[in-house]
């Protein structure tokens, strides 16, 4: 008897070719729509969390707790001491790929009566392009060389201040001792990175300047850690923590792993419940398409019953049949909806969505938000449990779209079905 509904099940979808061709373009437009969502709101996710560890984090950070509690203010003299030679012992720990020191501190930025408030990042220059790519980012000039007194600063900044490639700007702040310490500095490049904060308001110098213009010698205020293995990061922040045991790196030195980060931790948890319920908001969506698609199906099948009632068929066997063929359909448009929203995605991966684009540039540039998280460019991360989700959620609606009507179907009395539609 199965191998009997399989056929007619199959010979059934084949002799409407017009409804059957409807229902699946519908059911292939959810489950695309889904796919590609859900590769989109997991790409943003990914990006979010790898771009906070890339420039905000490290896979572990070493820093003052009273720096890192305070900040935003910034205090100058919260500072790791003997940093390069804390530095030299973290690359001998197995696993280390990158050990990056930073000073930072506001100040002001001036040329000729123009002056601006900004964050001074000073900076190994190599080291700082391998983690964060910022060489790429240069529009005009150059990238920063570690031994000249230059500067390379944002577009939006540049902007801001009418500055330009070769410009001289004076970098005015005080130092840990509280005096006043200006110095000049030549404009190397102008770089624009894609995150609004960071093209409006830093400014990045070499470390070895901005720890003149501090007097504080060899100090840093935090240094970034990053891993061949991020998931080593608490092994490693524990070595890291066994180092900083004495006082010759200074007082209430921590070694925090990437997991561990306020941001990573609480606004980033904040940001995926959020996409959770907009993509809940989608699976709702396709599944009412579905629903209702395979509901109207049914519905229109009346007469159709009817005469396979008259010629004999059982109820479990009327029953069987429509979800039966509620499963091939299912099953085709599931596939082609993985297929074209999986192909989509996976263009999308290496071309990725100009965020900036789509909120409009003046838009863009006003989400001045002092933490970098979201860059402009979004790639979709298409995984094999997006398509397998997507492929059985098709599916599923699509048959439990049929129970209903399938089981009011198989009771109807033939004359019944010959004399009115179903009634839900």
């Amino acid at each position: 008897m199965l191998s009997n509904i399989l056929k007619l099940g199959l010979k059934n979808i084949s002799r409407n070719k017009k409804r059957t061709f409807f229902t699946i373009l519908a059911i292939t437009l959810g489950i695309t729509m889904l796919v590609f969502a859900s590769s989109y709101i997991e790409g943003i996710l990914t990006n979010s969390t790898d771009v906070a560890v890339k420039i905000r984090t490290g896979h572990v950070k070493i820093i003052s707790s009273e720096f890192l509690r305070l900040d935003r203010i910034m205090p100058k003299e919260e500072l790791i001491l003997n940093s390069e030679t804390l530095s030299k012992k973290i690359k001998g720990i197995d696993g280390v790929k990158l050990v990056s020191p930073f000073v930072k501190f506001h100040s002001l930025i001036s040329k000729g009566e123009l002056n601006e408030p900004a964050v001074v990042m000073g900076c190994n220059p190599e080291i700082l392009n391998e983690h964060m790519g910022l060489a790429e980012c240069v529009l005009k000039g150059s990238y920063l060389s570690e031994d000249k007194k230059e500067a390379v600063i944002g577009r939006l900044f540049a902007e801001k201040m009418n500055l330009n490639v070769n410009d001289e700007i004076l970098i005015l702040t005080t130092d840990i001792n509280y005096s006043t310490y200006a110095l000049p500095f030549r404009i190397s490049g102008i770089f624009d990175s894609g995150f609004t904060y960071i093209d409006k308001h830093l400014v990045f110098i070499p470390v070895k300047f901005g720890r003149q213009m501090l007097d504080c010698g060899d100090s840093s205020h935090e240094i970034l850690v990053y891993l061949n293995n991020k998931d080593n990061s608490g092994e490693v922040s524990a070595k890291i923590g066994a180092i900083l045991g004495g006082r010759e790196f200074g007082r209430s030195i921590l070694s925090i792993p990437w997991q561990e980060d306020e941001i990573i931790g609480t606004v980033l948890p904040m940001a995926k419940q959020i996409w959770s319920k907009i993509l809940g908001i989608i699976l709702l969506i396709v599944a009412l398409v579905i629903l209702n698609t395979m509901l109207m199906t049914v519905m229109e099948r009346n007469q159709e019953v009817g005469v396979l009632k008259a010629l004999g068929m059982k109820n479990r066997e009327i029953f069987s049949l429509i979800v039966t063929e509620a499963l091939f359909i299912g099953f085709i448009g599931s596939f082609l909806g993985i297929l074209l929203g999986g192909g989509l995605s996976a263009w999308l991966q290496k071309t990725g969505i100009n965020f900036a684009e789509m909120v409009g540039k003046e838009m863009w540039e006003k989400l001045d938000i002092p933490i970098a998280i979201y860059g402009k460019i979004i790639y979709p991360e298409l995984t094999m449990e997006i398509i397998a989700r997507s492929f059985l959620f098709g599916l599923l609606i699509s048959i439990v779209a049929v129970l209903y009507p399938a089981v009011k179907s198989s009771k109807m009395l033939p004359v019944e079905a010959f004399r009115s539609k179903l009634k839900v």
